[in-house]
């Protein structure tokens, strides 16, 4: 797909929400929380590529759901869902695979 058609796309998502946030009385504080903790958890995260990163994203992700609902912090949970979708979209489009250099290659001056 175009990059371009994605970020129109994402963008309407984001702004799709806020307004469903905002007609149905949901808290901007906690859409904003839960946008910026799972978005930074997506980027950040999501280039580890073991068991133990994997392990982390989940547990975090239960336990914020589990308190998010259980107090119903619904603008968290709206907000997490669009964390996740642009930090996915972000890491997914953006973040490049660099080569590693070896210690060797590099010249002495």
């Amino acid at each position: 797909m175009n990059k371009l058609f994605l970020s129109f796309i994402f963008s309407v998502i984001l702004v799709l929400s806020i307004i469903f946030l905002i007609e149905n009385c949901w808290s901007l504080v906690g859409f904003i929380i839960g946008l910026i903790m799972f978005f930074s958890l997506t980027v950040f995260l999501s280039s580890f590529k073991n068991i133990m990163g994997v392990f982390v994203i989940t547990t975090i992700t239960f336990l914020f759901y589990y308190f998010t609902i259980k107090h119903e912090y619904m603008g968290a949970i709206l907000g997490s869902l669009n964390g996740l979708i642009i930090g996915g979209g972000l890491y997914y489009y953006k973040t490049s695979k660099a080569a590693v250099i070896d210690k060797k290659d590099i010249r002495k001056h």
